[in-house]
């Protein structure tokens, strides 16, 4: 899973054991990213992703996983389960 920093899509659900890649393409400012277990409210992940950077994590628990850059007031949201239906994947749809 590629995440674009300056996408407009930011609401994501994949299968457990995916790895999740962030990708800072803007060539003007820094990105920050944080992970957050929404389960649990444990912090995964907090760092600065400069032009041309990438960060990435493996999801290995399922469960509901918020991603925010703080710099530029977005957020995302990320569904991890042990199943998924791929056609709602590839249609880029996210099933609450």
């Amino acid at each position: 899973l590629n995440l674009d920093l300056n996408s407009r899509h930011l609401s994501f659900k994949i299968k457990n054991n995916t790895k999740a890649l962030w990708i800072n393409l803007d060539p003007i400012n820094k990105h920050g990213i944080e992970l957050i277990n929404s389960n649990t409210g444990t912090k995964l992940l907090s760092c600065a992703v400069p032009f041309g950077g990438t960060v990435e994590y493996t999801f290995t628990t399922p469960g509901n996983y918020l991603f925010f850059d703080q710099d530029h007031k977005k957020a995302g949201k990320i569904i991890v389960s042990s199943s998924i239906d791929m056609s709602n994947v590839l249609n880029n749809k996210l099933s609450s």
